[in-house]
């Protein structure tokens, strides 16, 4: 009777991909949890998170399925340029998510790089840990090829950490504004990226304030709503 999309880019596929008429399909976008905000820096569990999975002082966060998909190389290579140019203030990569499908080739691309060292795989984060991870990172990078929502980079912003996405799919409408857009398959313009926002304080704080205003946008509570009108 009816088909609800989480985002346009969603109801744009399924019009063009699938010939479903737009008129039976209603955008309700989904919500960011309220775990996901920004934690005093006193709070004691923010250490005990950062001791079990043995975190830098400093990192940059991806946090994702590691598969072809979530674009893990490109992230890679960026970081790569960002520490062989001196740009990297010190900042480690960490790639937490769960192994998905041809994770092989990814680590074995990866394994070629020079900053390979400064780089780690976590694995499997546990749910309740994610809000203090995030709140860890100084910098949250998720230039994914495709995603019909991507809860990430909102989860990211909603605790205060300057974000980097793709500038394709449903970002635009979703983190467009409080993030860094960029395109998925230019590593050296996700470099740059990287490369401004851990340079420039101001423009970190700035991103920091805005995503986090941008991100509450996004509540279950009106998505219950929207879905129940319908």
């Amino acid at each position: 009777d009816r088909v609800i999309a989480v985002s346009e880019s969603t109801k744009d596929d399924l019009v063009s991909r699938l010939r479903v008429s737009a008129r039976k399909v209603s955008v309700v976008p989904s919500g960011v949890s309220e775990r996901f905000v920004r934690i005093d820096r006193n709070d004691a569990r923010l250490s005990e998170v950062k001791s079990r999975y043995r975190l830098p002082y400093r990192f940059i966060l991806f946090l994702g399925t590691i598969e072809p998909r979530k674009n893990i190389a490109s992230i890679a290579k960026a970081f790569d340029a960002l520490v062989s140019s001196g740009n990297d203030k010190g900042f480690s990569l960490i790639f937490a998510g769960m192994r998905g499908w041809k994770w092989r080739e990814i680590r074995r691309e990866i394994r070629q790089l020079p900053s390979r060292p400064r780089m780690r795989f976590l694995g499997f984060v546990r749910d309740e840990d994610k809000p203090f991870l995030y709140n860890l990172s100084g910098l949250f990078v998720y230039p994914s090829l495709y995603e019909g929502f991507g809860f990430p980079p909102l989860e990211a912003m909603a605790c205060g950490v300057p974000a980097i996405a793709s500038h394709g799919s449903s970002f635009p409408e979703t983190v467009g504004g409080g993030a860094v857009l960029v395109d998925p398959l230019n590593p050296e313009e996700l470099f740059q990226a990287m490369k401004e926002i851990l340079n420039n304080p101001s423009l970190a704080d700035q991103l920091s304030k805005r995503g986090e205003r941008i991100a509450r946008r996004f509540n279950w509570n009106e998505t219950a709503k929207k879905t129940l009108r319908i």
